[in-house]
């Protein structure tokens, strides 16, 4: 079946207003920036947008139902540009197969074109994320916007999943505890349920622009860091049970979303050392359980 997301053409106008096309198909839009890193011009030529669709003009498209929707974009005109974007639909991808407490993504190709003189500017890969509210009515339950959670407020199997779906995708741009980069949902038992999303700055996806935080002390994004709450060995067997369940899986999708062969091998190489990592209550222990402060309560 044809994916109706495969090409579309967004054209940037004054003021922020434009048109989106798709197959054809013209809807008015109005769109504007989002971010923080991206947004300095020394790190981005291009910065992620925010699309706004107006009520009523919708309907019959494949937009129907939606407010607004962020859109991933390519962060400079490199000859690898476009495999970073894939590479963080990618990271989208991994989670859904491991939890559903995950969002969903559409890969794109964009064409992006400019408001007066009609003329192409770039084509390039690009990503449409769900919506917070969309995420939160497929798990039945609804989004909190709260200033700060704790570790001990939310379901503490999903933190326990949460925090290890970043430890593989090698990502540490998040917080509990600022809620960045981390919606709530909280189901109708009054449970809240953490659920991650913008990978950019991840190992996984290894962006040129990338950096860990220096607080963290690491010498790059591909080196690892748990950032959870302490657990004892049997709650992270349980924990690395699901990705364990699902590695031929999720290697499959490696090999699915388009990669070149060398952004492919270098994914690859690094899931595995992923799953060394929790191959053994040995190699879980050393990972997780050894080393960690047990007075830690939030991030």
């Amino acid at each position: 079946m044809k994916n109706p997301w495969a090409n579309f053409r967004i054209v940037l106008a004054k003021q922020f207003a434009g048109v989106l096309s798709v197959d054809g198909i013209d809807t008015p839009v109005k769109v504007g920036s989002r971010g923080h890193l991206r947004l300095k011009s020394q790190t981005c030529e291009f910065v992620p947008i925010k699309v706004a669709f107006p009520a009523g003009s919708l309907t019959g498209t494949v937009f129907e139902g939606q407010t607004t929707l962020k859109l991933g974009t390519h962060c400079r005109s490199d000859r690898d540009v476009d495999q970073y974007v894939i590479r963080e639909y990618l990271a989208y991808k991994l989670a859904n197969i491991v939890t559903p407490l995950s969002f969903r993504a559409r890969l794109a190709r964009a064409t992006y074109v400019d408001s007066r003189s009609k003329k192409t500017l770039s084509r390039h890969s690009a990503l449409f994320l769900e919506h917070e509210n969309d995420v939160a009515r497929r798990l039945r339950g609804r989004e909190i916007k709260l200033p700060h959670m704790a570790f001990n407020e939310l379901d503490q199997d999903a933190l326990t999943t949460m925090m290890m779906l970043e430890y593989m995708l090698g990502n540490t741009d998040y917080s509990i505890w600022t809620l960045h980069n981390v919606v709530i949902v909280q189901d109708k038992t009054r449970k809240f349920f953490p659920v991650p999303y913008d990978f950019d700055l991840s190992g996984m996806v290894h962006a040129p622009y990338a950096a860990p935080d220096p607080r963290l002390s690491l010498r790059s994004v591909t080196d690892r860091l748990y950032r959870g709450p302490c657990r004892t060995l049997d709650a992270f067997q349980a924990a690395a049970e699901p990705f364990r369940a699902h590695r031929v899986e999720m290697m499959a999708a490696v090999d699915a979303v388009g990669l070149e062969e060398v952004h492919k091998r270098e994914v690859k190489e690094y899931l595995e050392s992923f799953f060394r990592r929790i191959a053994t209550p040995e190699s879980i222990k050393k990972t997780f359980v050894d080393g960690c402060p047990a007075t830690r309560s939030r991030i």
